[in-house]
């Protein structure tokens, strides 16, 4: 779904055009586009002090923009919208939004932003890319030229878009205020209740609710209340709706450990003991010492005590390769005895899953998984090699749909009275198989964690994708919390985990939502 408004394209000459790759490259620096894409990068909305601006020029700069280049109209084309605002002092401020198949990926504030004299000026600290530009005579347009390294590139121009055009980019639109309301049953397998009726806190809620407008949990895009398998709330922020497709990050790996079991359950694998280079006979690169000993249960539990830096993985997915790189690598410790979060692994179990079924993982996901979910859209091509989906964070699911597997988990294997997986294997992926070193164990990809909340401690088993996306399963209070987000670069990851904790867990453990 791509938003309502779109790039006039027509402002342009064709010599005027210039390869959106330039400028993709320049504005965000050295970091490779397609890792920014995939982790879908959104840093918390700081506006920042400008130069000192003539009223007037500052007033006519004020709205949404967008930087026009000739991709813009396509639908695979990324986009990048300036929004322009004067804070309290009067200083200009400006923010760059980065959209990519019509879902805001980065927010980042602009500094030395200036309206004067018949010129337009900003620049992104981050990379020190700037743009200089001059007024058109509508008022609507400015044309210019990016400042790359103190010389001007290729010409680029700004071009106004509609008063509403700024929806996705704060949580609310502009004028708008949020009420509760109980979640619609659409035909998706959901029965819905009201927070009341499920035994939860409708004024406590609001409350989070209202924190998580002023900021406090950094960018939420959703967050979903599943009580006794039924959905009791539902709020979706910045542009974001129930059919709207979302990335889940890496809760991708926990959605990869039940397609395993699958394939255990169907007696195509022999279980998490069977030995990895099983599925590798006829691989004819060099394997690195000590592979003989790692089994299925090492990749699953992130024990297999390979040398590797996590840092390293946006070279990797770049890459074509699917798994002669992980398997090079030596094997430093004992599999089992030490937990790294290793994500190059996954690549090793979209083959096992391949070649022990028959078909990729995402095929193998349609038919085992989400049919029997009635999760009938989703999307895993992103950043596809050959036949393989990457199992490490590119699924890409509705909220709804990440409830659907929350609660699978929560009911041992069982949706709808229907059995999807054993319950032996859900058991086996959700229990304490190793020390993470922290506060939370990990199981077969999901992790595992005691939560004490007043007087009580409760076992909670989550699903965790980079920037806040989240399955958590509480089974003593029969409950499963989804929230999605854009938490990637603000150090707010865990952030919604307080409004949880503090307006849903705790009130219906009896323990008052904080005040103020």
């Amino acid at each position: 779904m791509r938003p309502a408004f779109r790039p006039r394209r027509g402002l342009l000459s064709p010599a005027e055009r210039f390869d959106v790759k330039t400028l993709r490259h320049h504005f965000h620096g050295a970091v490779p586009w397609a890792a920014i894409a995939l982790v879908a990068v959104a840093l918390s909305v700081h506006p920042v002090a400008a130069e000192k601006n003539g009223k007037g020029g500052a007033d006519r700069a004020a709205g949404v923009w967008e930087l026009v280049f000739p991709d813009a109209a396509d639908g695979g084309g990324d986009r990048f919208l300036l929004e322009f605002g004067l804070d309290a002092k009067g200083e200009m401020t400006g923010e760059v939004h980065t959209y990519k198949d019509g879902v805001r990926r980065m927010a980042e504030p602009l500094d030395r932003v200036r309206s004067d004299g018949g010129r337009f000026v900003w620049r992104l600290p981050s990379t020190g890319v700037g743009f200089e530009g001059e007024w058109g005579a509508s008022g609507d347009t400015v044309r210019g030229a990016l400042i790359i390294k103190g010389e001007k590139g290729k010409g680029v121009w700004m071009v106004r878009l509609p008063a509403d055009a700024a929806g996705g980019l704060r949580p609310l639109p502009k004028g708008a205020s949020w009420t509760y309301r109980p979640p619609e049953a659409t035909g998706d397998g959901w029965e819905a209740t009201t927070l009341a009726e499920a035994g939860l806190d409708e004024n406590a809620y609001a409350a989070g609710i209202a924190a998580l407008l002023e900021g406090a949990y950094g960018e939420v895009h959703s967050i979903l209340v599943i009580r006794d398998g039924r959905l009791a709330a539902e709020d979706y922020f910045y542009g974001y709706d129930r059919e709207k497709l979302h990335s889940v990050q890496s809760v991708t790996k926990s959605v990869t450990a039940l397609l395993i079991g699958a394939a255990a359950d169907r007696g195509r694998i022999a279980g998490p003991d069977e030995p990895v280079l099983s599925f590798f006979e006829k691989f004819a690169g060099p394997i690195g010492e000590g592979w003989e000993k790692v089994r299925l249960r090492h990749i699953l539990t992130m024990s297999a005590g390979l040398r590797w830096d996590e840092s390293s993985l946006a070279a990797f997915r770049e890459s074509d390769d699917m798994y002669s790189v992980p398997l090079s690598r030596p094997v430093a410790g004992e599999p089992g005895s030490l937990w790294a979060y290793d994500s190059q692994n996954m690549a090793l179990l979209a083959t096992v899953i391949r070649r022990a079924t028959g078909v990729p993982a995402d095929r193998f996901a349609a038919e085992v998984l989400f049919a029997p979910l009635g999760i009938e859209r989703w999307d895993w091509s992103e950043m596809k090699r050959g036949e393989d989906p990457r199992c490490d964070g590119t699924l890409r699911l509705r909220p709804r749909d990440m409830g659907k597997i929350g609660r699978l988990v929560l009911d041992g294997g069982v949706w709808r009275d229907g059995r999807v997986l054993s319950k032996e294997w859900i058991d086996e992926a959700t229990g304490r198989r190793v020390s993470t070193g922290a506060e939370e164990d990990y199981g077969y990809l999901w992790w595992i964690a005691d939560r004490t909340i007043g007087d009580h401690t409760l076992r909670v088993v989550f699903a965790n994708g980079w920037g806040s996306q989240f399955i958590f399963v509480i089974p003593d209070l029969r409950m499963v919390v989804v929230t999605t987000g854009g938490n990637m670069e603000n150090d707010m990851h865990f952030a919604p985990v307080r409004m949880i904790r503090d307006f849903i867990i705790g009130p219906a453990l009896g323990v008052p939502p904080p005040r103020g």
